[in-house]
C-alpha cells in the first residue's frame, strides 16, 4: 500500500514545527522521516522536506536522513525522492526501523543507504482505486502499471540489478516482500549495517531479534489493524465485555455465545413418530450446501476487505455466519469498517451533521479522508487555501 502520511520532527510544537536539527559538527546535519508519506501531513512533505534540504545544503556538506516509515502516497514519495537526489550535498539514509513500501524507493535516492540491525525493507506493488465509469478504472490500472515500471528503474540503478529481475524478486502479486539488512546488503539494496548497539525500547524489554521486529511492525499495523474489531462499547457491552476488550476475548465470547445458540436440544424420552419424508436429492443438497458456502464467503471477504474484522478474528464471525447467517450478517453490517490507506481514495466524503467550516486539514484527514479527496478534486480552490493555512502555522 502506499498511502499514508508522514510525522517528521522531534521537539516540535503545534504553532511552530521544526522540521530538522543540526548535529553539533559544522559540516553535517540531520533529518528525520518517522511515520507516512502525504502531501497534507501536518509535517514532513515534499514542499517542506525541498526547504529545508535547500536550506542545509548551503550550510553543509553532509545530511542525515533517519528513517521508520511504513510508506505512503506515491507521488509524494516519487517528488521527495527527485528531491533528495538532486540535492548538491552528501546524503546519507539510516534506516532505523521499517523503510516499507514507498519509504523503500525514496531510500534509493541516497548517496548511501544504512540499516540498523534487525532493520527491514518492504517492497511491494502499487495500489490504488479509482471512481467513475469502467474506462476511467482501466485507466488508472494501466496508469499504476506503468508508473510502478517507473519504480523498477529506481531499485535497479540502485542495486546494478535489470528491471526484469527486480520486478519478479520484489514485485510479486499480492505479496509484501520483506528484506532484513542483510539481504538489502545482499542485493546492493543498501551499502552498509550499523554496528553500534541496537536501543531498548522503553516501553517493552527487547531481548532478541524477534522482539525488536516486533516492536517496529506493531508501531505500523496499528494504523492499518482496527482495535477490538471496530465494535464500540455499546456493542462490546451487547455481548457482555468490556470497553477494552482484546480482539482474542471478542473472538472468543462470539465463539462462546455462537456455541450456546447452536447447542443440540435435548432429546426427548419418548420420541414422537417421525413422519415419514421424501428422499433427498443428494445432488440437488450439495449445490445448496455450496451456494450456503459462497453466501457466506462473500459476506465475510467484503466485511474483511472494509477492515470490519481482521483474518484473526474472522473464524469466529465465519462460526456465527454458517449457524445463523441473518444474524451474523447484521451484526456485521452495524460494525463501521476502517477507512482505506490507498494511494487514491474514492471521492465520496463520509455523511455527518457535525460542522466543518472550522475543520483544519488535520482533522479532515483524520476524521473524514474521502471527503478531503473529493474537496481535493472537485473544489480545488478550497482545498488548496486549507493546505496553505496549515504550512502557515
Amino acid at each position: 500500500m502506499f498511502f499514508c502520511f508522514i510525522f517528521v520532527s522531534a521537539n516540535s510544537q503545534r504553532m511552530k514545527k521544526t522540521y530538522y536539527t543540526i548535529s553539533n559538527k559544522s559540516d553535517s546535519a540531520e533529518i528525520r522521516i518517522y511515520g507516512y508519506i502525504a502531501p497534507y501531513a501536518s509535517e514532513g512533505n515534499s514542499r517542506r522536506l525541498s526547504t529545508a534540504l535547500r536550506e542545509l545544503a548551503e550550510k553543509h556538506s553532509k545530511i542525515t536522513i533517519r528513517v521508520n516509515s511504513g510508506g505512503g502516497d506515491v507521488a509524494e514519495a516519487v517528488a521527495i525522492y527527485n528531491i533528495i537526489e538532486s540535492t548538491d550535498a552528501h546524503v546519507t539514509i539510516i534506516v532505523e526501523g521499517i523503510a516499507a513500501s514507498a519509504m523503500s524507493f525514496i531510500c534509493m535516492a541516497a548517496d548511501h543507504v544504512i540499516m540498523g540491525k534487525a532493520t527491514r525493507l518492504m517492497l511491494h506493488k502499487i495500489s490504488g482505486g479509482a471512481w467513475g465509469s469502467a474506462k476511467t478504472m482501466r485507466d488508472r490500472a494501466d496508469m499504476m502499471d506503468k508508473w510502478e515500471e517507473d519504480l523498477y528503474s529506481l531499485y535497479a540503478e540502485k542495486t546494478g540489478m535489470t528491471e526484469a529481475d527486480i520486478k519478479a524478486k520484489f514485485f510479486q502479486e499480492g505479496k509484501d516482500v520483506w528484506i532484513s539488512a542483510k539481504d538489502a546488503l545482499k542485493y546492493g539494496l543498501a551499502d552498509e549495517i550499523a554496528t553500534g548497539t541496537v536501543k531498548k525500547a522503553p516501553s517493552k524489554k527487547i531481548e532478541n531479534v524477534e522482539d525488536l521486529y516486533n516492536h517496529y511492525q506493531t508501531q505500523i499495523d496499528n494504523f492499518y489493524k482496527p482495535t477490538n474489531n471496530n465494535m464500540n462499547k455499546e456493542q462490546l457491552a451487547m455481548i457482555g465485555l468490556p470497553e477494552n476488550a482484546t480482539e482474542a476475548e471478542i473472538a472468543a465470547k462470539l465463539t462462546e455465545l455462537n456455541n450456546k445458540a447452536t447447542a443440540p436440544a435435548p432429546v426427548p424420552a419418548k420420541p414422537a413418530e417421525t413422519p415419514a419424508t421424501a428422499p433427498v436429492n443428494e445432488a440437488d443438497a450439495n449445490e445448496l450446501k455450496t451456494l450456503r458456502a459462497e453466501r457466506v464467503s462473500n459476506l465475510l471477504n467484503k466485511a474483511q476487505a472494509e477492515g470490519k474484522f481482521t483474518a484473526e478474528g474472522r473464524a469466529a464471525f465465519e462460526t456465527m455466519a454458517n449457524n445463523n447467517y441473518d444474524d451474523a450478517k447484521a451484526v456485521i453490517d452495524a460494525m463501521p469498517g476502517r477507512e482505506k490507506l490507498n494511494f487514491d481514495a474514492s471521492k465520496g466524503g463520509a455523511a455527518s451533521n457535525t460542522d466543518r467550516s472550522k475543520w483544519t486539514v488535520e482533522e479532515w484527514f483524520n476524521n473524514d479522508h474521502a471527503g478531503l479527496e473529493n474537496m481535493k478534486a472537485n473544489e480545488p480552490e478550497k482545498y488548496e487555501a486549507l493546505v496553505n493555512k496549515a504550512y502557515s502555522n
